[in-house]
């Protein structure tokens, strides 16, 4: 069985949120896996945060879109499965177990997650929006596969068969991903009643709604080949 993972954050001006991240991250490390950390140029304290929980961090001057930054921690990667994920996400302690459950299906080549807000700070209407949310990308996967960026792990060789994630594009890379690897093999999430956790940081600030909409139009643009807008970043 795979039991190597490397775990691959991207980051840019996180340092109100990536301390916790990393700190669930190094909780569910065990011997072989590794912390990547991508960073994008920060100018706040997300460099010095990062420098005293990763294995390897990666400093860049600009990144310009996540698929790249997403790639450029790839490829110093030595781990069987790869993790991708947002720099404000926080793991279950059981994080490991469940991947290396999922992962036992050979024909299995990517796994994603069902997403919450942080748990003090959810709100009924975060739990309702996420609730749906979940469910929708669960339903996704039977008829065009798709999943959020939160948290995406793959098996590396199927990552590396596609070529990583799609670097010319400014948004939708992550569903993009699943996409394309889908066609390798299955794509399925882990068991429902797990789920890591998230800031609500764009939903505060642009409210559901408007997060959905932007969204579902970009996802329009991209299967009709049209260009993409510049993606709205939310830092701390």
């Amino acid at each position: 069985m795979e039991s190597r993972i490397s775990y691959i954050v991207h980051v840019f001006n996180e340092e109100r949120v990536l301390e916790r991240c990393l700190k669930s991250l190094r909780a569910v490390l065990e011997e072989g896996d590794e912390l990547i950390v991508v960073d994008e140029g920060s100018w706040d304290g997300s460099l010095g945060i990062a420098e005293k929980y990763a294995d390897k961090l990666i400093r860049m001057s600009k990144v310009e879109t996540f698929g790249k930054a997403r790639n450029i921690g790839a490829r110093v990667a030595s781990g069987d499965i790869i993790v991708s994920m947002d720099p404000d996400v926080v793991l279950p302690l059981d994080t490991r177990r469940k991947l290396l459950e999922a992962f036992s299906d050979k024909g299995v080549v990517a796994v994603l997650a069902d997403v919450r807000v942080y748990p003090e700070e959810e709100t009924f209407l975060d739990i309702f929006w996420h609730v749906f949310m979940n469910l929708r990308m669960r339903f996704s996967l039977r008829i065009m596969p798709n999943g959020k960026g939160e948290f995406q792990a793959f098996r590396r060789w199927a990552f590396e068969r596609v070529g990583g994630y799609r670097e010319d594009l400014e948004s939708v890379e992550d569903c993009d991903m699943i996409m394309r690897i889908s066609r390798l093999g299955k794509v399925t999430f882990l068991p429902k009643g797990f789920a890591v956790r998230e800031s609500p940081r764009r939903y505060r600030v642009y409210g559901y709604l408007r997060s959905y909409l932007y969204w579902t139009l970009n996802w329009i643009r991209y299967l009709f080949g049209l260009p993409l807008p510049r993606y709205q970043r939310i830092s701390h």
